[in-house]
């Protein structure tokens, strides 16, 4: 479980991350394209997820990430449930155990890239 982001739970914060790669997610209506954000840190710099998956959005899609940009975003903190890993397919019940996720990402910036370059892109300084 998410420790760090279970004491921010409700809460909206300010998060940076770095961009790995594109993804996608099939459901009842589709399949829709998403990011994997590794490395992700809250406004004091602490690590509160290892990895977070968001819908590869028109606020994403401007930012023409690529793998190893770091950007900056808000977010709100909320808990799910998910298929506990553990759990013995013999009986026939499904666990599921609590965890926590960002939802709702806004006021996306691009900080850098791999090499940790301050700069939002085409406004280099």
């Amino acid at each position: 479980m998410r420790t760090k982001l279970a004491k921010r739970e409700g809460q909206r914060g300010v998060f940076r991350a770095t961009f790995q790669r594109k993804g996608h997610r099939t459901n009842q209506w589709g399949t829709m394209q998403t990011a994997l954000l590794v490395d992700v840190r809250d406004e004091s710099g602490a690590v509160v997820a290892d990895h977070v998956w968001f819908i590869w959005g028109d606020r994403m899609r401007a930012l023409q990430l690529k793998p190893g940009d770091q950007i900056r975003f808000v977010a709100t903190v909320a808990p799910y449930f998910k298929r506990a890993h553990d759990f013995d397919w013999t009986d026939g019940d499904v666990e599921f155990e609590k965890d926590y996720r960002l939802l709702y990402p806004s006021n996306m910036r691009l900080l850098g890239g791999s090499a940790g370059v301050a700069f939002i892109r085409g406004l280099h300084t």
